[in-house]
């Protein structure tokens, strides 16, 4: 294998480096101070680059000045990743703050919020939720300035390595925290002057207005509104599975075919008026290219249309330059370019699938295309088609395993039907938006993109709701997810070299990725536990038998216990633990005895206090009976006394946030009965089995 081939991408060997600076210092933490060394030692970096080019003109030390460079390149994405890490709020009391609103008020999760950025010397950006009171404010718009009050706290790290990491989710987004403003303080002082972006901001609102009035609605507006105005908040719980199980959610988000369509059709529609009125066709170049920031501005500037844009940004100036090929130099200086805007976008899923998927088609498109040579037109589209969904799906299969645990076994199916349908209707969508405010003309239209979203849309629905549609609960570990990439990357290298060697290669990789998957199964095979997890004002309790079968002990399990499964559903996964069976009533199973709020298995008993004190009126008892544990929380704190005038506990778990008063009281009660005590934090949790 002949390594010469590496020299052809510098921007690629570029690239790396910076990668490597990025992920560094988002994993490992650092001081402020820091950053004036990385800038220190980045201006060291320069000089000795400089010198090194000056001084050998002949380039005989060429390896030399690659690892400075590499150097150079490394601690400038650490700098960068450094400068753009939100601050992490201490604060443990409330106070007020201003704030300028960056988001319209959104209601999720039955509360309401609004992204702002505080003004008080802090300059984060936090999101703040509105107590119930401020329904009846007036509505806050993009750029007011308002005041509230309230604590600036940054979410904890997660209990499990597998858990949801919402801190490093909202530091990806450059959100320092989250803040619950206090009832009636909050107060709207200013009303912000209209920016450029918020004038686009408002276009979009009104052509999203324009098309309720039409009589879009539903699966209809959802479609039109993610495909023109990047807004997917119509789209319903039940769509978005079916396009998921289709395996052409790529759709629904601004991309490269999005753009692309884009892209031709302001060329030729500038290049004929260019040529109308005499000017040349680098006009209309320049003007499609201007175009097409000004809509990805207008659309949120979402990583993958930025990526989109660059790409066919390039293409242009390629083509002003008559070098037509943008290839994987042109990818990787996309990345670099992004990556030096904002280096949290490494982490976001979407530029993450976007660039995997575009690379997988330069890499495997050429070779597969050229397998088999199709006699028409019909047949070429066709199996260029079927070539593009292989490919593009190849390069994101890690992602979407590791992501989202799921994999759509329809997906070829879906994009051959799918994709020349969403063609047909982003060119009529152009149009559509242009006539919008044409009485008559607009009436028309709509009928017609009516009738055509909703054959989409129950055409995903036929495919997505197929027999075994998509496959769920797959597991895949961080190191399987490199090497997964790894036996990519040696089918490629069969599939362009061929020969003995890369056949071995490719099968040597399957090997080792089968072998790495036994010892993680192995490794991460359940044994038996049993766990009190706390998390925010929620508990349960975790009773797990060896093999991996659940039982979850949940108070009040109406309330919660669904969003409990939905929230611990990856570690669960990860762990090899069965579908969780959620235990409310008396239960005696194997090891595991459950009623009147005590939970017997192993060796351990445990009391639910709360639960206990709802089963049975609870009198002073001659006998007191003999528990490990007891979990105290806030509609048992008052019962306490009566507890353990029946029970006698080893040691009580208090799970709420008592006061300094409930405190003490707590800590005499203990230190007079001979018992242990435990404060659990908002996140927390106690194995109770060796």
């Amino acid at each position: 294998m002949d390594l010469n081939f590496i020299h052809k991408y510098p921007l690629v060997r570029i690239l790396i480096p910076l990668l490597g600076g990025i992920i560094f210092a988002d994993t490992y933490d650092s001081s402020p101070i820091s950053i004036g060394l990385f800038i220190a030692v980045e201006l060291v970096l320069l000089l000795i680059l400089l010198v090194l080019h000056l001084k050998n003109k002949s380039f005989r030390m060429r390896w030399l000045f690659g690892v400075v460079l590499a150097m150079f390149l490394f601690f400038m994405g650490l700098m960068r990743t450094q400068v753009e890490q939100p601050t992490k709020f201490t604060c443990e009391s409330s106070t007020p703050h201003l704030a300028t609103v960056v988001s319209s008020v959104e209601f999720k999760n039955g509360r309401y919020h609004l992204l702002v950025q505080l003004g008080d010397g802090l300059k984060d950006k936090i999101i703040l939720y509105l107590p119930a009171e401020s329904l009846d404010t007036p509505v806050f718009d993009r750029n007011d300035i308002i005041a509230f009050t309230g604590k600036l706290t940054s979410p904890d790290s997660p209990l499990f390595s597998f858990d949801f990491d919402y801190s490093r989710y909202l530091r990806h987004k450059s959100i320092a925290g989250t803040c619950f403003a206090e009832t009636g303080s909050v107060k709207k002082l200013m009303a912000g002057g209209t920016s450029f972006a918020g004038w686009l901001y408002q276009q979009r609102q009104n052509i999203y207005e324009r098309y309720i009035s039409l009589g879009l609605k539903g699966g209809q507006l959802a479609l039109v509104s993610a495909l023109t105005l990047g807004l997917k908040e119509d789209l319903s719980g039940d769509l978005k599975g079916a396009y998921a199980s289709a395996g052409v959610s790529h759709v629904l988000a601004l991309s490269g075919l999005h753009i692309g369509l884009l892209f031709l059709i302001l060329s030729l529609f500038f290049k004929l008026v260019a040529r109308w009125f005499g000017f040349r066709d680098s006009l209309a170049l320049v003007l499609t290219v201007i175009l097409l920031w000004l809509f990805a501005l207008f659309v949120g500037g979402n990583p993958s249309v930025v990526r989109s844009v660059l790409l066919y940004t390039l293409l242009g100036l390629s083509t002003l330059s008559l070098r037509r090929r943008v290839g994987l130099n042109s990818l990787a200086f996309v990345a670099f370019v992004m990556l030096l805007f904002n280096p949290f976008w490494l982490f976001d899923i979407g530029f993450i699938l976007s660039f995997s998927a575009v690379l997988a088609i330069l890499m495997f498109y050429p070779l597969v295309y050229s397998l088999l040579k199709p006699r028409y037109i019909l047949t070429r589209y066709l199996w260029g088609l079927i070539v593009v969904s292989l490919a593009a799906q190849l390069g994101t299969l890690p992602w979407i395993i590791y992501y989202f645990e799921s994999f759509p076994i329809y997906f070829l199916l879906a994009n051959i039907l799918v994709i020349p349908m969403i063609t047909i209707l982003l060119y009529f969508l152009v149009v559509y938006v242009a006539m919008l405010w044409i009485p008559y003309l607009a009436e028309f239209l709509t009928s017609l993109t009516r009738w055509l979203t909703s054959l989409i849309n129950d055409i995903v629905m036929f495919v997505g709701n197929l027999p075994y549609a998509k496959l769920t609960d797959i597991c895949l570990y961080p190191v399987e997810l490199g090497l997964l990439f790894l036996l990519i990357l040696a089918f490629y290298c069969l599939l362009k070299f061929s020969g003995a060697r890369y056949l071995f290669l490719f099968l040597t990789s399957i090997l080792i990725l089968v072998g790495v998957h036994s010892v993680e199964y192995y490794h991460h095979f359940p044994e038996k536990s049993l766990k009190l997890i706390r998390d925010g004002q929620n508990y349960f309790v975790e009773c797990v038998e060896k093999g991996g079968k659940l039982s979850l002990i949940v108070p009040q399990a109406s309330t919660h216990a669904k969003q409990l499964v939905i929230n611990n559903h990856r570690r669960w996964l990860r762990s090899h633990y069965h579908a969780p069976q959620v235990i409310d009533r008396v239960t005696v199973e194997g090891a595991l005895v459950y009623q009147d709020g005590i939970l017997l298995f192993d060796k351990a008993s445990v009391m639910l206090g709360s639960e206990s004190v709802k089963q049975k009126e609870l009198k002073v008892s001659p006998n007191r009976f003999e528990v490990d544990y007891l979990i105290l929380d806030k509609n048992s704190y008052n019962k306490l006394a009566v507890l353990l005038d029946n029970y006698k506990f080893s040691t009580i778990l208090a799970v709420f946030n008592p006061s300094v008063d409930q405190k003490k009281l707590l800590m005499s009660i203990c230190q007079a009965n001979n018992m242990d005590y435990i404060f659990l934090d908002r996140k927390a949790y106690v194995e109770f089995l060796p």
